[in-house]
C-alpha cells in the first residue's frame, strides 16, 4: 500500500498490519529445540539452559586464563601514593580551567568551557572552596531534580570518623 493510500484510508488497514506483525512474531519465535538425544524441548527454562550450555561449549570456559605477558613489568608499582591526597592548589585549578576547550559541548551542569572562562573571576573562590571540601570529604553533590536545571547543589556533611572494625554498611 502506498503512503497516500495509508493517509487516505487511515485505520482501515489496522487489522492487516496486526496480522502481519503476528506472522512476523511467530516466525521469529523459537517454540521448541531438539537436544543431542533427539528429544524435543518446549518449555522456556529448559530451552534457555540448553542454549547457555551450547554457547559455553562453543565458546569455551577458561577457569584460569594464561597471561602471555608480564603484568608487573607493564604496570610499575607506585608505593608512594601521597600525591593522591595532597590538597589542590589554586594554581593547579586555574591551569585546568585554562585548558578547558571553549567550543565543546556542555558538561553535565549545562555550561561549556566559554562560560567557565568568562565567569572564572566571579566563581573561582567558590570553586576553590568546592574543591577543598571535595578533597576533605565534607560535602555531597546532589543533582537537582528540576529537569530544566542541571546544576549541582552543595550539601555540607559532617566528616565521618571510623574506628577499626566499623563499617558503613
Amino acid at each position: 500500500m502506498s503512503y497516500p493510500q495509508q493517509i487516505r484510508l487511515g485505520d482501515e488497514c489496522t487489522k492487516f498490519f496486526h496480522v502481519m506483525a503476528t506472522i512476523s512474531y511467530k516466525k521469529n519465535t523459537i517454540t521448541q529445540l531438539k537436544d543431542d538425544n533427539g528429544t524435543m524441548i518446549t518449555d522456556n527454562a529448559s530451552e534457555a539452559a540448553m542454549l547457555v550450555v551450547g554457547f559455553r561449549n562453543r565458546m569455551g570456559i577458561s577457569l584460569q586464563p594464561h597471561m602471555a605477558f608480564d603484568l608487573p613489568a607493564l604496570i610499575p608499582r607506585n608505593v608512594n601514593l601521597d600525591s593522591l591526597v595532597t590538597p589542590f592548589t589554586k594554581e593547579e585549578i586555574d591551569a585546568i580551567i585554562k585548558l578547558i576547550p571553549l567550543d565543546k559541548a556542555p558538561r553535565p551542569d549545562g555550561f561549556n568551557g566559554m562560560f567557565m572562562r568568562k565567569c572564572w573571576p566571579l566563581i573561582k573562590e567558590d570553586f576553590y572552596i568546592l574543591c577543598q571540601d571535595f578533597l576533605s570529604a565534607t560535602l555531597i553533590l546532589k543533582v537537582s531534580t528540576n529537569p530544566s536545571s542541571h546544576l549541582f547543589v552543595r550539601c555540607p556533611v559532617k566528616k565521618l570518623s571510623m574506628t577499626s572494625g566499623q563499617s558503613l554498611f
